[in-house]
């Protein structure tokens, strides 16, 4: 019992001695240079691969499921040590963003991704980049903390599966008012989070 005991309180200490060690590091390397943001970061290559590796469904299937992991992963870690905060909130919707973009413009340039289409896959996105823009230029990101929220997880993953669907030029029209919905309440819930929160706060 006491050395259950001793354990507990030798990994609490631990734990302690390494919030310490984060919070006394400079701010570059707290928010910047963290191992949710190197995950993170992967998609930049992977959206310039992407165009190179032409039509072939192998590939494109292969990069898409690696950027789908990613996805995954950035923000469980990103959660499980404490970075989910600062620069990573800003760095994660554009390279996310950025991978899409590249993407679906691949998929409209060569044809197999209509312009409407295009608007419905990229809506949430754009809407994110926009809200993640004026957070960075009023300087407002340092006191953001990123939380997974239902609807943009499950958009993400309507999202990459429509995307498959084109690359297996498979029929997408079934999918289109699923991802359209989702993306709207999508946005709704991001832009009433903050609200939340504001109450709680005042409430305290």
């Amino acid at each position: 019992m006491e050395i259950g005991k001793l354990e507990a309180m030798s990994e609490s200490a631990v734990y302690t001695m390494r919030e310490e060690r984060i919070s006394e590091a400079p701010w570059w390397r707290r928010d910047i240079w963290t191992l949710a943001n190197a995950i993170t970061a992967i998609k930049i290559p992977l959206a310039v691969l992407f165009p190179i590796v032409g039509t072939g469904w192998r590939s494109e299937l292969a990069i898409l499921f690696i950027a789908g992991i990613s996805d995954i992963l950035d923000g469980w870690i990103a959660r499980k040590m404490g970075q989910s905060h600062g620069f990573g909130m800003i760095l994660d919707p554009i390279c996310d963003k950025l991978f899409l973009m590249t993407v679906v413009g691949t998929f409209l340039f060569d044809g197999r991704l209509g312009p409407g289409a295009l608007l419905v896959v990229t809506l949430r996105d754009l809407y994110v980049l926009v809200a993640s823009g004026f957070l960075f230029a009023t300087g407002r990101w340092r006191e953001c903390s990123f939380q997974a929220r239902f609807f943009g997880k499950l958009t993400t993953f309507l999202q990459f599966a429509l995307l498959a669907l084109v690359v297996l030029e498979a029929p997408i029209w079934f999918m289109l008012g699923p991802v359209l919905v989702v993306s709207l309440l999508a946005c709704l819930d991001y832009s009433r989070a903050p609200m939340r929160k504001a109450k709680m706060e005042n409430r305290v």
